[in-house]
């Protein structure tokens, strides 16, 4: 598949999307009496999705694609730096109420440090241990916000 069909493509599969979240968020509130409401968030990131999803496609229609644009699928340590955040989010989805929050979360950190080619323990564990234990020490503790505490218990 060319470059230009691919961004064709998702062009279009952005355009979806954000018209789908689009419509879900017209069905929130924008503003409450105290601020921005449920809807707001969601209403910005479907317009700015959209209109990513729009200039990729005037982009394709249009031609203008760089120079020495070759294949339009990554080499395959390119696709691994994409596809295992993508996979620790899905584990983190699914083990975050069994597991808890902190472990869900370092074992996704250190799959995503492996896969973003870090090699040395030293580093990678206490990167991984800060990014999970950390995050729940600042937002549970210090923020007052409920995670899943799972396994670990309150």
């Amino acid at each position: 598949m060319g470059t230009r069909r691919s961004d064709l493509i998702l062009g279009a599969a952005l355009l979806g999307v954000a018209g789908f979240f689009g419509m879900g968020a017209l069905r929130m509130r924008y503003f409450t009496a105290i601020g921005p409401g449920p809807g707001f968030f969601p209403r910005w990131l479907a317009l700015l999705l959209g209109l990513l999803g729009l200039a990729i496609l005037l982009r394709a229609w249009l031609g203008r694609i760089a120079d020495g644009a070759g294949e339009s699928w990554p080499a395959r340590d390119v696709a691994g730096r994409v596809v295992v955040p993508l996979v620790a989010l899905a584990w983190i989805a699914l083990t975050i109420e069994t597991l808890g929050f902190a472990l869900s979360v370092l074992v996704a950190a250190l799959a995503i440090l492996v896969a973003l080619g870090a090699r040395a323990p030293r580093v990678i564990l206490p990167v991984a241990l800060g990014a999970s234990f950390g995050a729940h020490l600042l937002f549970a503790r210090w923020l007052g916000v409920s995670l899943p505490s799972g396994w670990l218990g309150p």
